[in-house]
């Protein structure tokens, strides 16, 4: 193979990987209703004990602690922002996990 063969060869080889193929996308999920209609959220441990041992206190208007109970029972993200917080994180999930089990 000459030098100018192998270059040419190379070029297309490099073109050819360069172009973008088109694959033919798989097809999307689909779904009737609400996905999540049978889902039973968990409420954030950490932040109802915050709601519960310094927000509550603090308030003076009992319709607003109501409201402030109400909170608790709602379902919220559980952040993972502090490394000292994976194993609260580990045993919320375990805690989730035996109330799943006991038919919640």
């Amino acid at each position: 193979m000459s030098t100018k063969s192998f270059l040419v060869a190379a070029a297309l080889t490099t073109v050819a990987l360069a172009v973008p193929h088109r694959n033919k996308c798989r097809d999307v999920a689909t779904y009737e209703g609400n996905p999540l209609a049978d889902v039973q959220l968990y409420p954030d441990p950490y932040y109802v004990n915050e709601i519960e041992t310094l927000a509550i206190p603090q308030i003076q208007d009992e319709g607003l602690v109501a409201a402030a109970k109400a909170v608790t029972k709602i379902s919220t993200f559980q952040w993972l922002d502090k490394i000292s917080k994976i194993d609260l994180l580990n045993s919320t999930l375990h805690e989730i996990r035996a109330a799943n089990d006991a038919g919640a």
